[in-house]
């Protein structure tokens, strides 16, 4: 029997305790993710249902609806396409694509995504301190 996996990953996956589960998602979680497992957290997980959250993104951001919509109506699009949108794109001071600030709201919001989010940012944290 093999072992189940960390979503997006070659590692070990282990039951996250009550605590963990619902640790609180930012986007300083993601950045600091970003550097220590080297890759980018949305593009290696594809985390998130990019239709319910560019729903979530135009009632909070109507002057960007056309934008966002252009986003939902791609068939093959992801969270990760609304980057290319200039109001989430790279942000400086952040050092972070603005898509991961609202991303990390939105997540909180809702249980099971918080959950599936911190079972990868934990997890892989753990491995790379633990490994490197």
């Amino acid at each position: 029997m093999s072992q189940e996996t960390v979503n997006g990953f070659d590692i070990p996956l282990r039951e996250l305790t009550d605590e963990e589960k619902n640790r609180d998602i930012t986007w300083e979680r993601f950045r600091d993710f970003h550097y220590e497992a080297g890759v980018d957290f949305l593009d290696n997980t594809g985390e998130g249902n990019h239709l319910i959250f560019g729903g979530w993104l135009m009632a909070k951001f109507p002057q960007h609806t056309k934008e966002i919509l252009e986003v939902c109506n791609n068939r093959y699009g992801t969270v990760l396409c609304y980057r290319e949108i200039e109001a989430f794109d790279y942000d400086e001071d952040k050092d972070i694509d603005g898509v991961y600030v609202q991303f990390a709201e939105f997540a909180n919001q809702t249980e099971h995504l918080k959950a599936r989010i911190n079972t990868v940012l934990i997890i892989v944290m753990e491995y790379y301190t633990q490994n490197t």
